[in-house]
């Protein structure tokens, strides 16, 4: 499902325009970076938990190069799937089986 369809999707079952949910969940996307700016996390009720962390420097080889290059740490968004969440993907999946 594509941007568009989700839009589509939302505003038929919130009863609302589609120009309404747009400026919604770009509302909520700049909200999350905001938080996530703040190394806060945010949980969403059902779906799971988006937080920042940090990849610690590792040592990489260079294909190109031929040599082991150091990869310096950085900040990672990290999302962490709700239980609920994944009981239900689980159960759909074990059903088709």
């Amino acid at each position: 499902m594509n941007n568009a369809q989700m839009v589509r999707e939302l505003a038929l079952r919130l009863g609302g325009t589609q120009k309404d949910v747009r400026l919604v969940l770009k509302t909520w996307a700049a909200a999350l970076l905001s938080i996530l700016d703040n190394d806060q996390s945010v949980t969403v009720p059902g779906l799971g938990t988006f937080q920042v962390k940090i990849r610690k420097p590792r040592k990489a080889y260079s294909p190109k190069t031929k040599n082991t290059i150091t990869v310096p740490a950085k900040r990672v968004v990290h999302f962490s799937v709700s239980a609920p969440l994944k009981r239900r993907v689980n159960t759909e999946a074990s059903d088709e089986e």
